[in-house]
């Protein structure tokens, strides 16, 4: 329902005025009505139960009677309007990031409905995929107050929206991107099937072969609680680092694999993120679509407005903080706790020293040259440096707590 809102904000008039558009709205809205209604009827519990969960019917019909006033009385779209949706979207993050608010919205939830706050739990109100649908929208309001309305029908927005293939795990797409691949024909079908078919190998392989025998000897919370040698416990962490990379690799090359079939062209995440030099370049490199997504919708523009109205402050104090500040909004998008934030400041605080102690040895010795690019021993140290500080920060990732954490590290340091 919150897509098609936001598809109403979004396109142009003449779309909204097309026959097809009309009525899929109209049925999209007869559905929600009649899946609210049957919340009203206790001899459907059965019926009930299959169609959605049972506190969500106060939402689904609040939702609904926007989207009726919002359809049928032709209200007036205004940028305010893409503000509050973007609001909206931010606090149903916050909400499916973080068990303590997902819990409470459970039980505020039960009891609008009248029901036993008993049944409550955390699970109850997560939304499979929402992380990536939520960032898609938010890409759409964005590039719609900025560069206006959209040319996209609604049956190809939602197909955009719940692409299934990316919907779990990425890659991000661009909208139009999308609208563009599903509209134009493609001549070489039997090339593209064949290598569609290598990449999901490719990903099946990674995932559910490498990466699932990595999980048997990499770092989690059960196995850490058990390692008192600073060798093991540097063993596991380092064996997470390539479990994670692995993994998501993996989905990506199937999630990509299955887009070709489809005649969808995903955008690749990864570009062998583990040779990188440097924390810049791993994060180019790693999870490129994400990154991306940060740097043109946060650490590009805010920068620019800080560095044009706070013209006294040194720049590397503003680059210091929205190098850490994206990091850490970063580590967010994954989980809203603690672990996260120190998982967020880690990469952050490192990518900051790390471009000044490049530019400053660029400055001082080689002149037009970083250090990794003087010769095979200066690299080979570089990758080295690069994946032992990205191997470290997966502590904070992988954790469930701070006291976890802690006794990794101190671990590590032989001080178990």
């Amino acid at each position: 329902m919150i897509g098609v809102i936001s598809w109403i904000l979004v396109s142009k008039q003449s779309l909204l005025e097309n026959r097809n558009n009309k009525i899929a709205i109209a049925s999209l809205t007869l559905l929600f009505v009649f899946f609210s209604i049957l919340r009203l009827f206790p001899m459907l519990d059965n019926l009930r139960n299959i169609s959605i969960p049972p506190q969500m019917h106060v939402l689904i019909f609040i939702f609904t009677i926007f989207f009726t006033i919002v359809i049928f009385q032709n209200f007036n779209k205004s940028h305010i309007l893409h503000h509050l949706l973007i609001i909206l979207l931010i606090v149903l993050f916050a909400l499916q990031k973080n068990e303590f608010l997902s819990l409470n919205a459970s039980i505020v939830l039960r009891k609008l409905g009248d029901q036993s706050t008993n049944l409550a739990s955390a699970s109850e109100t997560l939304w499979v995929g929402y992380s990536y649908f939520a960032f898609r929208l938010l890409h759409i309001m964005f590039d719609s107050i900025k560069q206006g309305k959209i040319d996209i029908e609604l049956h190809e927005f939602i197909g955009y929206l719940f692409f299934f293939p990316a919907l779990l795990a990425g890659p991000i797409m661009r909208s139009q991107d999308y609208v563009n691949d599903l509209r134009e024909k493609n001549d070489n079908d039997e090339v593209n099937i064949e290598n569609a078919f290598k990449r999901i190998a490719t990903g099946l392989f990674q995932k559910f072969i490498v990466a699932d025998m990595l999980a048997l000897i990499s770092m989690n919370s059960v196995i850490v609680e058990n390692i008192s040698s600073a060798g093991w416990m540097w063993f596991v962490v380092f064996m997470y680092a390539f479990r994670i990379y692995f993994d998501f690799s993996g989905y990506t090359h199937i999630a990509i694999g299955i887009a070709q079939l489809i005649g969808i062209k995903l955008p690749e995440n990864f570009n062998k993120p583990l040779r990188s030099p440097t924390l810049t370049i791993f994060w180019n490199n790693w999870h490129i679509t994400l990154t991306n997504w940060f740097r043109a919708y946060y650490f590009n523009p805010v920068t620019r407005n800080l560095r044009r109205n706070l013209k006294t402050i040194y720049p590397n104090i503003i680059l210091a903080f929205m190098q850490i500040s994206t990091m850490i909004l970063i580590g967010l998008w994954h989980g809203i706790s603690w672990n996260f934030i120190f998982w967020g400041f880690w990469m952050g605080i490192g990518l900051f020293i790390q471009n000044q102690i490049s530019t400053w040895f660029i400055k001082n010795f080689t002149k037009d040259k970083a250090f990794w690019q003087m010769n095979l021993v200066t690299k080979s140290t570089s990758v080295a440096f690069t994946f032992l500080y990205i191997s470290l920060g997966w502590v904070w990732f992988a954790m469930p707590d701070l006291d976890t954490s802690f006794h990794v590290f101190a671990t590590l340091m032989g001080n178990k």
